[in-house]
């Protein structure tokens, strides 16, 4: 049979004329293609008959050539080894961390742990590391991803810290929902028993601020008490914390505090700034509560007040009978005065007529003596009132300009100087009581006292736009000083707009939207549609405009604009709340996208115009580039900006350096180096004046000097002139000198 298939398969191959001319080649030739036959058919036969290969044969035969990406993934990860240069110090991949974190770029941070250091240099990560990221995402509210990273430590066996688990609270306190960072608290104060770990003061706070601030004012009263019966040392700090957690009880958290202020006082605890600061805060979101209760916590606290200065009377060490009769006085004529003040020594109600009227936060302020009684006990504390401080007073004190000259007159008296984000909030505060010209004189304010405004600025701005021109000219004045709208200030113009029924002004807004490219947020959405449905109500009982004619004609050209907008994001023949539902944002999206490059919101001027000149210097085109010297640090060659010639200043990079310690090195020299040419300027030595500079470019850009020579040049040129050694040494003695005059002066 095989004979046959030889004989069949030489007949059937076309021959060739060495063949018919060589005997011997034919014979071999015939041996060779047999031989393979019988081969490929045992090949074939094995194939079929293989017990695990299961369908056709052509389908095993289509998977021989198939890869699994895992396989190939794997493969490249043994192949490609990272070189022991590439791999960084434990402090090293920390720095880097650690810039991130500052500059709020949390996303890149991370990227650090997980994809720089496990996946490309393969570097076995330490307890530092994650204790670093736990702590940034919760100091940023990323709860999430504080327990995700706070797993992954705990599968790599590493080792779980007292300063991991305070991390963890303060992500549960941070966490934007209250229930779920409640939910991981509890989770975490089981485990910590579980694996008997006994905590220590610091996490006995986190955890009252986690519990506190999650809105379990109880369980955080209750860890005070596990802390007293475990004799651990309860200081302001613990106080603190506790007031947090009163701020969280909207209902009834200033008689919390209250209580909880003299419950300090009684256990010789001198309050601090922050305390005086959470206090203001108390006043600004809590109420009293229910009006029976708190009359009897402000007996118990009148009566714990003459309880205490009674016994201070009748104790042998007092002194004399003088000077007792002295005290008895002052704490008489206190309780005689007319302004009330329930934190001091001696609590007293004064000429309060009902508690029942006190229900603003001016009223509660003044329970605690008002601004001037309130300043005057943190002065008898020996604490210094700072900007945070009367920036929470400017919240509750009354809404009249009377008030705020005066709380402005102590800041000037106790010599505080104030921030932008204290004349943003008197800003607001003048715009929610419709008094917009004296909002606009805090302009002026910022001016004189040498700040410049942020986004917050022109946010709370946009709450006195009352017409399209003013929003046109303020939208001018942002763009002037590099400032992008966004959602909150649109929606704040927005607002305006609606109030006024200034159908015009909202249509305007909507445009803007769709010409800046915005996405808007829920608020703006909310007002929007509010709008529409006050419209089609007037329109059925009645407007008030003078000609229903011009309403309906405006209201018509609304809903046009409005149906348009609604089918360009897609919410035609949707409800409210799918729509509102859309334009929902999760809080954690901020922190799984890389920070964008330009128009940030930085509250840093010197940054914000560093990056202003990094995108002007981006659109910035060379006509020419010719090199004028170039040495082992970097090049220098002619540029042309804004039609003038310029010189750019590049450096290099140096390949022998890990790219992220050269960049960060380069960056540092450039800094430096635009900051000695600026120096050198002020003090009147002929420099080149520096346009700006691009720290990712590496380059300076600088202007351009016919004439110019460099320090090097000048010394080469000296030693090589004809001029004898005595006025050379003379020439360079006096340089030496005029270097030495300039660090002298900088130093």
């Amino acid at each position: 049979m095989q004979i046959a298939r030889i004989v069949r398969l030489c007949l059937l191959r076309k021959p060739s004329w060495d063949s018919f001319t060589n005997p011997a080649r034919v014979q071999l030739h015939t041996a060779v293609t047999a031989r393979r036959s019988l081969q490929s058919e045992s090949e074939h036969v094995a194939k079929i008959t293989d017990p695990d290969t299961f369908g056709p044969a052509t389908q095993a035969e289509a998977y021989e050539d198939f890869e699994d990406p895992g396989d190939v993934a794997e493969y490249e990860r043994i192949s490609n080894k990272p070189s022991r240069s590439q791999q960084l110090s434990t402090k090293q991949y920390a720095d880097i961390i650690k810039h991130h974190i500052k500059n709020r770029k949390i996303k890149e941070a991370i990227d650090v742990l997980e994809e720089r250091m496990i996946k490309e240099d393969r570097v076995k990560p330490e307890n530092y590391i994650y204790n670093l990221l736990i702590g940034a995402c919760g100091r940023l509210g990323y709860t999430h991803k504080a327990f995700q990273l706070y797993n992954r430590m705990k599968q790599r066996d590493l080792k779980v810290t007292g300063g991991t688990y305070t991390a963890l609270f303060n992500a549960c306190a941070t966490s934007p929902w209250p229930g779920d960072g409640l939910k991981r608290a509890n989770h975490l104060r089981d485990v910590m028993l579980q694996k008997g770990y006994e905590p220590n003061v610091t996490n006995y706070n986190a955890m009252i601020k986690a519990y506190g601030r999650c809105g379990d004012i109880t369980t955080a009263f209750q860890i005070v008490d596990e802390m007293r019966a475990k004799k651990l040392k309860i200081d302001v700090i613990t106080m603190n914390f506790l007031l947090q957690a009163c701020i969280a009880d909207k209902d009834f958290g200033f008689r919390h505090a209250l209580l909880l202020w003299h419950k300090m006082r009684s256990r010789k605890l001198l309050p601090d700034a922050f305390s005086f600061n959470l206090l203001l805060r108390c006043v600004r979101d809590c109420g009293l509560g229910d009006l029976e209760t708190t009359e009897g916590v402000i007996k118990e606290i009148l009566a714990g007040s003459v309880a205490r200065n009674t016994k201070m009377l009748s104790n042998p060490e007092n002194p004399s009978p003088e000077e007792s009769t002295e005290i008895t006085e002052t704490i008489n004529s206190s309780n005689s005065s007319s302004t009330p003040n329930l934190i001091s020594t001696s609590p007293h109600l004064g000429n309060l007529v009902a508690l029942g009227e006190v229900k603003k936060p001016e009223d509660r302020l003044l329970l605690l003596g008002g601004m001037t009684g309130f300043l005057e006990e943190m002065r008898i504390c020996n604490v210094a009132p700072d900007i945070k401080t009367f920036t929470e007073l400017i919240e509750v004190i009354p809404p009249t300009l009377a008030a705020e000259k005066l709380l402005l007159r102590f800041m000037k008296d106790l010599n505080v100087k104030a921030d932008i984000d204290f004349f943003n909030i008197l800003i607001k505060k003048r715009s929610m009581r419709f008094d917009y010209e004296s909002a606009k004189e805090v302009l002026g304010m910022i001016h004189t006292a040498k700040l410049l405004p942020d986004i917050v600025t022109y946010g709370v701005m946009a709450l006195g736009c009352q017409t399209q021109a003013e929003a046109e000219e303020l939208l001018m004045v942002m763009k002037n000083n590099d400032i992008r709208v966004n959602a909150a200030i649109l929606g704040a113009m927005l607002r305006q707009g609606c109030s006024k029924n200034n159908f015009n002004y909202v249509m305007y807004i909507l445009d803007l939207c769709e010409w800046e490219q915005i996405r808007p947020n829920q608020q703006f959405v909310k007002h929007l549609l509010e709008f529409e449905k006050k419209c089609r109500q007037w329109l059925k009982h009645g407007t008030p405009y003078k000609e229903i004619r011009y309403f309906t004609r405006d209201f018509k050209r609304f809903q046009k604009k409005l149906e348009e907008w609604k089918a360009k994001n897609d919410l035609e023949n949707k409800s409210t709340e799918e729509i509102l539902r859309k334009f929902w944002e999760n809080p954690y999206k901020q922190f799984k996208e890389n920070q964008p490059e330009g128009y940030e919101d930085e509250k840093n001027p010197k940054l914000r115009h560093e990056k202003k000149l990094m995108r002007e210097l981006k659109e910035l085109r060379f006509m020419s580039c010719q090199v004028v010297k170039q040495g082992a640090e970097g090049k220098l060659y002619i540029g042309e900006y804004n039609g003038q010639k310029c010189l750019v200043k590049e450096r290099f990079q140096k390949k022998y350096r890990h790219p992220e310690l050269d960049a960060q090195l380069t960056k540092e020299r450039i800094r430096a180096e635009v900051k000695t040419i600026e120096k050198c300027s002020n003090l009147g030595i002929r420099t080149p004046r520096v346009y700006g500079f691009d720290l990712n470019e590496r380059k300076i850009y600088m202007e351009y000097f016919e004439d110019a020579e460099t320090a090097k040049e000048y010394i080469n040129n000296l030693l090589s002139s004809e001029e004898s050694p005595s006025e050379v040494d003379k020439k360079l003695e006096e340089l030496a000198t005029d270097v030495g005059k300039i660090l002298g002066k900088d130093a």
